[in-house]
């Protein structure tokens, strides 16, 4: 997997390479050359390109930096952004060199992609929608958007020796002639991908839009098919792209929203869960029994201590050092040994300390440990506790020697396993990481929780420079 993340981001790099490159060209074109033609409606078609091919390198380079939409789907985009760029470009070029004899086999190139584009366009737009949706699959789509793509390729190859749809005089002039079978792929391309909306779309809105925007599309086609002049095809080619942006940083904007209130609701959960009734009660009940005066004042510092570090929980919103996730279970640990003495044994094993985690998430484990699987126990038990850490993450282990249970009941909604599916949430969403419980009943249970060491790096930067801007 991260290997092809690494392939991704060595193409985006070349990618944008190019697009400086080809923004530079025609930064050079524009103050050194004037095109044969000086028409306005050659001088508007090389202003429109030239202003598309900005906007183009922008959301390019806006897309391709932001590091929390890395996938499949972002790659597609940022190939639907790259062939619109390849187009406005040729079409730059094109205005510039048509009729000048010297540059005749550039011209031949420059138009071939110049109709190569759409095709690869319309593919590329499926390709992204699809994945967007989650609805890509290898089905008859997939195989007709390979066929019309290869159609379109082969007319434009056979062009190049018989000249049936453009062709260019010894000067170096573009003649069109019988210019409709271009158009077939990049429509029928369109078509498919009506069709396709409508079977895999759930939604009416979401189907009226493509839909929406395959007519306008079609329509601008045809305008530019009986009339010869200003390049409307992508120019509404990029507005497709434009809007797509948007659409994509909208739906962003209300994911961001819906999980701040996620995992708002999630610390609420963790905290009324870990400040339980019955170890309110348990702990008081046991503080009431003892008669030693240092004993019940040491008592009575622990649970203090221990509530102050459930309740500042509400209040944090960013992973901790595990280091003070380490003193509020020793806390804890501490408060639970003065009622069940003897017959709890918590061992600690700390490879590693110097990392990130949420708040609560080992400690939710511990508790667990104690309450369904030590203290059911006639004879007691023991909870190790183990952190460690490998090339690419670091480990926190919480397992007992306790009673064990069905790991098929994780279903359920009792209170253990309530509190296992909020740490789970919380650990992907504040650190990406992962949380596991194995366990065997009458052996005893191990949960473990993986943290990716990039996490922890993003924290640590994010920290240092936030101290940076303090200073």
């Amino acid at each position: 997997m991260n290997r092809n993340h690494s392939s991704w981001d060595n193409v985006i790099f070349l990618l944008a390479v190019l697009m400086v490159i080809m923004d530079a060209i025609v930064a050079i074109v524009l103050l050194t050359g004037s095109p044969t033609n000086e028409k306005p409606v050659t001088i508007s078609n090389i202003a429109l390109c030239t202003t598309g091919l900005i906007v183009v390198f922008i959301l390019f380079f806006g897309c391709a930096l932001d590091r929390s939409r890395k996938g499949i789907s972002q790659n597609a985009f940022l190939l639907v952004i790259f062939v619109e760029a390849i187009a406005l470009f040729v079409g730059v070029l094109g205005f510039y060199i048509d009729g000048k004899p010297e540059f005749y086999y550039v011209n031949v190139a420059v138009n071939f992609v110049y109709y190569l584009a759409p095709i690869f366009f319309a593919a590329l737009l499926w390709f992204y929608i699809s994945y967007q949706m989650d609805t890509y699959k290898k089905d008859w789509a997939f195989y007709a958007v390979i066929i019309m793509v290869a159609f379109g390729i082969v007319v434009l190859v056979i062009n190049l020796f018989i000249g049936n749809l453009y062709s260019f005089t010894p000067e170096g002039l573009y003649v069109r002639k019988e210019i409709w079978p271009s158009f077939i792929s990049p429509v029928a391309l369109i078509l498919i991908l009506v069709v396709w909306a409508f079977i895999n779309l759930k939604s009416l809105a979401e189907r009226l839009v493509i839909i929406a925007f395959v007519f306008l599309i079609i329509i601008l086609e045809a305008i530019q098919f009986i009339y010869d002049g200003y390049q409307l095809m992508f120019t509404c080619a990029l507005l497709i792209v434009i809007i797509f942006y948007s659409n994509i940083y909208i739906k962003r904007g209300y994911m961001i929203t819906e999980k701040d209130v996620e995992i708002s609701n999630q610390r609420h959960a963790v905290m009324v869960s870990q400040i339980r009734p019955h170890f309110l009660y348990n702990v008081l009940n046991t503080i009431a029994s003892m008669e030693d005066l240092p004993s019940i004042r040491n008592a009575i510092g622990l649970f203090g201590k221990y509530l102050r570090g459930n309740l500042d929980t509400l209040s944090i919103t960013e992973p901790i050092p595990f280091t003070k996730e380490l003193e509020h279970i020793r806390t804890y640990v501490s408060l639970e040994k003065i009622r069940f003495e003897d017959k709890l044994d918590v061992r600690y094993s700390l490879k590693e300390v110097d990392f990130t985690i949420p708040p609560l998430s080992v400690q939710v484990l511990v508790e667990n440990a104690i309450r369904y699987g030590i203290s059911r126990r006639e004879n007691g038990g023991t909870v190790i506790i183990e952190t460690y850490s490998d090339a690419n993450n670091y480990y926190a282990s919480v397992s007992d020697d306790g009673i064990g249970f069905d790991t098929s009941s994780l279903i359920s909604k009792d209170d253990s396993n309530s509190g296992i599916d909020n740490t789970r949430h919380r650990v992907m969403d504040m650190v990406n990481g992962t949380l596991t419980v194995i366990s065997e009943p009458g052996v005893g249970t191990a949960a473990t929780i993986r943290i990716p060491r990039y996490s922890n790096k993003k924290r640590k930067l994010w920290l240092f420079s936030s101290r940076n801007k303090e200073n």
